[in-house]
């Protein structure tokens, strides 16, 4: 990531939240906050790397004239929709089964824009929720909610860091967070960007801050993905795209493998969800062109 400016990858799935929220139906995902965090030159931005995948990778989905709907094929079609939609879906649900067995503490490893906490203020009271990233994303957050108008909630903490550089307990030490107390910890969006020993490193911090029981819930690419002669036209884009804003695909990992890579960490893995799965439990009957593809999985595990 560069260190001078806000994450485009937080940006870029604001941006598809606000667009699922005010134009899709059926929700996967509703976020209407999301809109808030994205300027109009960004959006513009954003729109026309989408409108450029499509381009590329599905000619045939451009509409001559109307940038409108093809800005709409473009979106729904974008293999990091699905992905940015039904993870926090999958996240949320399962947040709100550990806020229902008396969790109350939310960590957000990699927050960005995320807006759990101004969705619900039934929670204020009981829930404490911990945003990590990086101080530049971080700054622009709180900066775009003066912007709008609102305060930050008084039950969130901003936790500042940069995961290749500090250990994520040093950082999550400074803030008011209880390592006595079950955490739900979520971790999206971040861990193909990291290099393994990255990786290995925040479960292992997230491990000695979290009492047995705690979990985490977390999103990778499998390592299909990073084969050149496997990859799609427009995964190859996005592949591309990354790296061409500063934010380099780093990692991957087979499916088969990850209860391995996980139980000498101090985790059980209790949940992995392909593409079939992610169909079947968020996206089914959908005629709108949303739909996971197969090298995003999601994953939830606990500490044990």
């Amino acid at each position: 990531m560069d260190p001078v400016r806000a994450s485009m990858t937080a940006l870029g799935a604001a941006y598809r939240r606000a667009y699922h929220d005010a134009y899709d139906t059926p929700k996967v995902f509703e976020d209407r906050f999301a809109a808030l965090f994205v300027s109009p030159d960004e959006a513009t931005a954003i729109e026309n790397g989408f409108i450029h995948i499509l381009t590329q990778a599905r000619p045939h989905l451009t509409v001559d004239g109307d940038r409108a709907a093809t800005l709409a094929n473009a979106i729904r079609t974008d293999t990091g929709t699905p992905l940015v939609l039904g993870r926090a879906r999958y996240n949320e649900d399962l947040l709100e089964t550990a806020i229902q067995h008396g969790v109350t503490q939310y960590v957000i490893v990699g927050a960005g824009f995320d807006t759990f906490a101004l969705r619900r203020p039934d929670l204020r009271d009981r829930m404490q929720v911990f945003e990590v990233d990086h101080p530049v994303t971080q700054d622009l957050k709180r900066q775009r909610l003066h912007d709008a108008g609102l305060d930050t909630p008084a039950n969130v903490h901003y936790v500042q860091t940069d995961f290749e550089v500090e250990g994520f307990a040093d950082a999550l030490a400074r803030s008011a967070y209880d390592p006595s107390k079950a955490a739900f910890f979520a971790w999206l969006g971040v861990m193909s960007y990291l290099t393994r020993p990255a990786i290995e490193g925040t479960f292992l911090s997230i491990k000695r801050l979290a009492p047995r029981g705690s979990a985490i819930v977390f999103d990778y690419l499998t390592a299909i993905a990073f084969v050149p002669e496997r990859q799609s036209p427009a995964l190859k884009l996005r592949f591309d795209r990354a790296r061409a804003v500063g934010e380099p695909y780093l990692t991957g990992f087979e499916p088969s493998e990850l209860a391995g890579f996980l139980k000498p960490l101090g985790y059980d893995l209790v949940e992995d969800l392909g593409q079939v799965q992610q169909t079947e439990r968020f996206f089914r009957n959908r005629t709108d062109g949303i739909r996971p593809v197969e090298y995003w999985h999601w994953a939830h595990a606990r500490i044990v």
